[in-house]
């Protein structure tokens, strides 16, 4: 090991070494910038999965009328793209539904830009699938691809939380998240958690887009509706790309239905706030 260390030295000695040196950090630097300008997160080390027993939330109270629902996203068309057979059972069952999405969603699939058009059309879209299944939309307004985690958002989740009410808090894991993931998805989750910490309410919380789900809808009926709602974000699916993008949402469903027992699910990570 002692010569292997010598010549890593002696790469970065002299004034050949000092540039080889600064060739290479700034090398990384750029990088890094990079990484962290763009928006999709890569999971290096995940942690291992927790121990837990299947949850209920109630079930009965959940899919019942009356019951209130917050979820909570990063972008229009995330609720119907991970949870919209769960929001069309809650909308036939009479839940209220209220849904939150944090950012202004005029970047899309477009990290470097933002549209304002753009960023219209999504609302629009996103009250459109609401409609659908039943609920009423909220827009923060915070910037695509850069959502902050500080007492601004936080503080807006906890006013909508006291005005609220809900039984039911949903919104992104944001420790057993997938490896690939969008910035906005994690941090929208984080937003969610210190809300509920900071409000003095007793909702269940249930996480979505996790990798330890204790909790699973059957969405096996209503994966045909899922997939029109998928179609109603017309800016972001159409043609080829929606298939494309339905193809993968049915497989992460048929994954969460191998776990239930059922032919197509969805997970939750599910717990009683305390």
């Amino acid at each position: 090991m002692k010569p292997r260390a010598g010549k890593f030295r002696r790469l970065f000695q002299g004034r050949t070494g000092r540039i080889r040196l600064i060739v290479w950090g700034s090398f990384w630097i750029v990088l890094l910038s990079l990484y962290y300008w763009q928006p999709i997160r890569i999971e290096f080390f995940p942690p291992a999965l927790p121990n837990q027993a299947e949850a209920d939330p109630d079930s009965e109270r959940l899919f019942s009328e009356g019951a209130r629902v917050l979820v909570v996203t990063g972008h229009p068309d995330d609720a119907e793209f991970y949870i919209g057979g769960t929001l069309l059972q809650l909308g036939r069952a009479g839940a209220q539904i209220r849904l939150v999405a944090m950012t202004n969603g005029d970047k899309a699939f477009y990290p470097w830009g933002a549209d304002p058009e753009l960023t219209e059309t999504r609302q629009k879209e996103q009250r459109r699938a609401a409609e659908i299944w039943g609920g009423t939309v909220q827009f923060l307004g915070y910037k695509d691809a850069r959502l902050p985690v500080n007492g601004q958002t936080v503080g807006d989740l906890v006013a909508i939380m006291e005005q609220f009410q809900p039984d039911y808090v949903l919104s992104f894991d944001p420790v057993y998240r997938g490896r690939r993931v969008h910035s906005d998805h994690i941090d929208a989750g984080r937003n969610t958690l210190r809300a509920l910490k900071q409000w003095d309410g007793d909702p269940w919380a249930m996480l979505f887009a996790t990798r330890a789900p204790n909790y699973f809808v059957d969405i096996s009926d209503d994966w045909f509706g899922k997939k029109d709602l998928l179609a109603v974000h017309a800016s972001q699916f159409h043609g080829e790309k929606l298939e494309w993008i339905a193809n993968m949402v049915a497989s992460h469903a048929e994954q969460y239905g191998e776990q239930a027992g059922v032919g197509m699910a969805e997970g939750f990570r599910a717990y009683k706030q305390p």
